[in-house]
């Protein structure tokens, strides 16, 4: 294995551990809107929000990198 492919496995690694991480702390967030909120145009547009979190770093990291 090269120096190169284990550089890219690490990466790929941390970023799957990085979004697997992010998406267990947003499903808390989810459940409590999902609970507080009553059934509304608001409440969607909440968790889809919630969901464009997740998204949006995942492309920030995939993009970027992690530090």
């Amino acid at each position: 294995m090269t120096i190169e492919s284990e550089a890219r496995e690490h990466m790929e690694r941390k970023q799957r551990l990085f979004y697997e991480g992010l998406l267990k702390k947003l499903e808390p967030v989810k459940q409590h809107i999902d609970e507080y909120l009553p059934d509304s145009k608001n409440k969607v547009r909440a968790l889809e929000s919630v969901d464009d979190v997740g998204m949006i770093s995942k492309y920030a990291a995939e993009l970027r990198g992690l530090k």
